[in-house]
Formats: structure tokens, sequence, C-alpha cells
């Protein structure tokens, strides 16, 4: 399967130089730290580093330049074996990422926040850490991440990207004999430019 990665120039230099890679939490944007979703997924996917992040549709760098830390960007084109990688909808892992209940059906989420607020008002400010059963069911309801069953668009409102169809791809070690392509690029993020004005 064809997926695309973006990562800053020193991955591209690396991957040269030592052939594979996996991540390096030194390494990244802010070094050692990682969200806990990031070790949950870690965890259930049996990976002994955190993994790299692709898409399985090939970004637009029209819109990627703008939100790319400044200096020399690459988007790399690759070659996986689907049994080296794990794809699912954007939409679906931004419910996780969020601490948010990953419903599959309309319905679904409506009924358990309604259950979660009845038993704890609060509940909105305790994700994950609910009383029980509700932290169980919330964590729970992640591993539907997973399921081939899941629609590429979420099939009710379920957060910010509900209406996207775009897929983002996992896979634990970057080699070089995966690239098909580089395409280099400037990124013109800098912190001025983040700063809302006022």
């Amino acid at each position: 399967m064809k997926i695309w990665t973006i990562q800053p120039w020193n991955v591209w230099d690396q991957l040269q130089e030592f052939g594979e890679l996996r991540t390096d939490l030194a390494r990244m944007r802010i070094p050692n730290f990682v969200p806990d979703c990031y070790e949950w997924l870690r965890s259930q996917l049996g990976y002994a580093t955190y993994p790299w992040w692709a898409y399985a549709e090939r970004p637009d760098l029209r819109c990627y330049r703008y939100t790319s830390e400044p200096g020399i960007q690459v988007r790399m084109k690759l070659e996986l074996a689907e049994a080296d990688m794990c794809v699912f909808p954007l939409w679906a892992w931004d419910q996780v990422y969020c601490g948010h209940y990953l419903a599959r059906q309309p319905g679904e989420l409506e009924e358990w926040e309604t259950a979660a607020e009845a038993a704890e008002p609060a509940w909105l400010d305790l994700r994950p850490d609910l009383p029980e059963p509700f932290g169980s069911q919330l964590v729970t309801s992640w591993q539907h991440l997973f399921s081939p069953h899941l629609p590429r668009q979420a099939p009710f409102n379920q957060g910010f990207f509900c209406a996207s169809e775009s897929r983002v791809v996992v896979f634990e070690v970057l080699r070089m004999e995966q690239v098909q392509a580089v395409t280099f690029f400037d990124g013109t993020v800098t912190p001025q430019r983040r700063r809302r004005k006022t």
C-alpha cells in the first residue's frame, strides 16, 4: 500500500545514513513529551517504540507548508505491506486523541454521555479517569479504532474531523527500502505567525 509521511529534513538525512529509523523521544517537537493516547496506541500495537505517522491519501503541500516548522521538510512516498501498518479514519483517531468515547453508530455516544453525566456531573473534566464503570467503558471504546468496519467518514457528528474521509497510518519502523519518492518543501510556520492577534 502506498502511503505518505511528512518529516523534517533531519529524518530524511538520518534515514539515508542508517537505512532504518525508529522514533526518538529526544528528537520530538517537545522532547520526551508523549500524550497518554500515544502510549495507549503503542501498547495496543505491541510496538517497542512510538509509531511513525503517515497518510493514506497524498497530502497537498500547498496546505502543509503553512503548518510545518521553518526549514526544509520532506514528504516521502512509501510502499508498505499491509501487515506492517495500521490504518484508521482520522475522525476516529481524533476521538481517541481528545479522550472522547469512540462510538460506531448514532445514539451510542449520546447514550453513554447521558449515563456518565448522570453518575458524575463533572465527567468531562475527569476523562479518562472516570469512576467505574465509565472509565473502563471509555478506554474500551477506543478498541473500535482497529475495527475494519469503521466508516471513513464519521456516521454522525463526532468531533472536528467528522466530515473528513482522510485516513491516517501508523507503523513502527521507517526503512529506506520503503521510500518510493521524495518531495522537499519549505515550512513557513514561525512562533510569531502562530500567535493570534489581539
